[in-house]
């Protein structure tokens, strides 16, 4: 930990000494923030909080969209050599069991995507059934890939990066039975209404 004193003028006053801290948590991968305090490790990060988007269908003509489930980005690195720098493919990441139920119940076969935007009204996004991909070769991967890239300048979001997947992060930190661990966009997400919009709340089991 590094400690910052700000310049402060003869009419100004700091009660406590600014602290740089750094956050390991999220697969290993290096988080720099400025505090009084350290942050407790309970709570989910900001940069987890913002990688998710809330799912709906219409059930009516014309009616808001229902809340089914949720959803995450993650984005993956394609094309990078030692010359070349690569780039990102960005994609949206739901339970296929979701995505499915919901177009069968849907009126008119889309899956709204709630997402927050810069100027902090919440809206909704429609994304077509034929749209989102699925494993064709085993039915039973409770997976659903919509590849989206939501303009970064109109909406307020980030994306999980690919070493943080799953099997990286087994293979790296040895994740073995017996050991807890938990991924927030795929435990029990519940929206938060307020004036800005839907903001997601975890539950550990």
């Amino acid at each position: 930990m590094l400690e910052i004193t700000p310049k402060l003028s003869d009419k100004q006053s700091l009660p406590h000494s600014l602290m740089l801290y750094i956050d390991n948590r999220l697969g290993d991968t290096p988080r720099h923030y400025l505090a009084q305090y350290e942050e407790t490790l309970m709570l989910v990060p900001p940069e987890i909080r913002k990688c998710v988007v809330f799912l709906g269908i219409m059930k009516k003509k014309n009616s808001v969209p229902r809340l089914i489930g949720t959803g995450f980005f993650m984005a993956q690195k394609h094309g990078e050599t030692s010359s070349i720098l690569g780039f990102n493919m960005v994609f949206l990441i739901s339970a296929r069991h979701i995505v499915e139920r919901g177009i069968d119940r849907s009126v008119d076969k889309k899956i709204y995507i709630r997402i927050n935007p810069k100027d902090g009204a919440a809206s909704w996004v429609a994304s077509d059934a034929s749209q989102w991909r699925f494993n064709p070769d085993d039915s039973s991967v409770d997976v659903a890939v919509l590849p989206w890239l939501p303009s970064t300048e109109k909406f307020d979001y980030l994306c999980i990066p690919e070493n943080m997947t799953a099997k990286l992060l087994v293979d790296a930190i040895q994740i073995a039975a017996g050991l807890s661990c938990s991924v927030p966009p795929l435990v029990c997400l519940r929206p938060i209404w307020g004036a800005c919009g839907p903001r997601a709340a975890a539950r550990f089991f």
